[in-house]
């Protein structure tokens, strides 16, 4: 079911990209103003549009990508064997970057549009990495260097609407601020490690009292 929906999200997103053209400039066009996205969200959103990002008919791309990480999930709760796993989640991968490799040859890949060639290429390399990953931890067991990326991402739900809402840089700059103009280059490396501590130990307060966000 899930799959049926990828691909029909996936050709209907292409076809309203290509085929449907917007007034004054014509169909098939991706350029950032010219696009039937970019059109669509100026006339619903108006004033308050901002920025080169899509988003009400990109939520096809968007729930494309959602649904590729849904059925990853999937496989990795069902009761098929480690290897079966490993070989599903390459196989998948590979068939991912490739159809959209191809793809993109006639329709290009462009994350600010979310185009359906990007969802493949983008899910692919995530199946790939998902793999290589599983191997490193559930099949051979190295799972101790993973703690720290454990901790975000069992609160990756608040983490995501946190960096949303709080500019964590400028409150890690309160310990480092003054270290920064001393640096050079480095600058903005230790800048953003400050943030990224910041939010971290954040997280680990709350892994520690089992606070978890869940939807």
């Amino acid at each position: 079911m899930q799959g049926a929906a990828i691909v029909v999200f996936l050709l209907a997103y292409w076809a309203v990209l290509e085929l449907v053209p917007v007034p004054g400039v014509g169909a098939g066009v991706l350029t950032p103003d010219g696009n039937i996205a970019t059109w669509i969200d100026k006339l619903v959103l108006g004033r308050f549009h901002y920025g080169e990002n899509t988003w009400f008919l990109s939520y096809m791309g968007f729930a494309s990508s959602v649904l590729l990480g849904v059925l990853a999930g999937r496989l990795l709760m069902s009761p098929y064997s480690e290897n079966t796993k490993m070989m599903v989640l390459i196989g998948a991968g590979a068939a991912c970057v490739t159809t959209g490799l191809l793809w993109s040859l006639v329709f290009p890949i462009i994350k600010l549009l979310w185009t359906s060639s990007f969802v493949l290429v983008s899910g692919g390399f995530s199946f790939l990495m998902l793999a290589l990953f599983y191997w490193i931890v559930e099949v051979k067991g190295l799972h101790r260097w993973a703690f720290f990326f454990t901790v975000i991402g069992m609160n990756s739900i608040f983490v995501y609407l946190a960096v949303s809402l709080f500019n964590f840089q400028l409150i890690g700059n309160i310990f480092v601020g003054g270290l920064l103009p001393r640096i050079g280059p480095w600058d903005d490396f230790v800048s953003a490690s400050a943030a990224v501590a910041i939010i971290w130990f954040v997280l680990y307060w709350m892994y520690r009292t089992k606070s978890f966000v869940k939807l």
